[in-house]
């Protein structure tokens, strides 16, 4: 198998000659692996169990703490719902916003609110060393929450993280502003269907088509992050 071109640690390849593909993505020592075709994904267990030991856990159901919500539909098509609730509460605690006041109308990049107007104010490195840590400890958070399964906080993350390290408390407060949203939002994720959807952008058919040149997988996702 040969890695994917957008990630070193997907891998993909065809163990069978003349069926389908199988992808594997792999965590330190987790992994999650996929086939359209049954045998192709027994075939892998088999040789990769001769390997070594292995414990095969079934259905994804977690997986680097993002949470697989499955819904098989009597015509055969599957739709799979990706979250981080679990993680996105640990987020709005470490921030102290657990009791803050929510709205499913919240957007993550406040209306009237630039970031890129907020001034910068000139402070003691005392003063300034707690908000330099809660900046980088929250973003931080934030990152794996936008990478995974959050694509709408791409943008306001990016305006943030360009003044982690010479923020002034108007950037604290945004941060903040962001973590009240993550709280109205908690249960939103990535949803993903084998079959077209109205209410969806987009949707994946598997084998995935690949690049002539690389052989790799090629999947492009657009998301409106405003």
């Amino acid at each position: 198998m040969k890695p994917t071109k957008h990630d070193p640690c997907i891998f993909h390849g065809v163990l069978i000659p003349g069926k389908p593909p199988l992808y594997v993505a792999v965590y330190v020592d987790d992994l999650i692996y996929f086939s359209v075709d049954d045998k192709v994904e027994k075939l892998f267990e088999m040789a990769f169990s001769q390997k070594l030991k292995v414990d095969f856990m079934g259905e994804a159901e977690w997986f680097l703490e993002m949470k697989f919500d499955w819904s098989h539909i009597s015509d055969g098509n599957v739709h799979c719902h990706l979250s981080q609730e679990g993680y996105a509460a640990t987020i709005v605690e470490e921030m102290g916003l657990t009791n803050a006041n929510k709205s499913p109308l919240m957007t993550p990049y406040g209306s009237g609110f630039l970031i890129e107007t907020i001034p910068h104010i000139e402070m003691s490195p005392e003063d300034h060393a707690p908000l330099v840590a809660k900046m980088q400890s929250w973003l931080g958070m934030i990152n794996w929450l936008q990478m995974c399964t959050h694509p709408d906080l791409a943008t306001v993350f990016s305006l943030l993280v360009s003044n982690m390290h010479n923020p002034s408390p108007g950037h604290v407060e945004a941060v903040k502003y962001v973590g009240r949203y993550i709280l109205s939002t908690m249960d939103l994720g990535l949803q993903f269907s084998s079959s077209p959807n109205q209410s969806l952008e987009s949707y994946i058919h598997f084998p995935i088509g690949s690049n002539t040149e690389t052989g790799s997988p090629e999947v492009t996702s657009f998301c409106d992050a405003n």
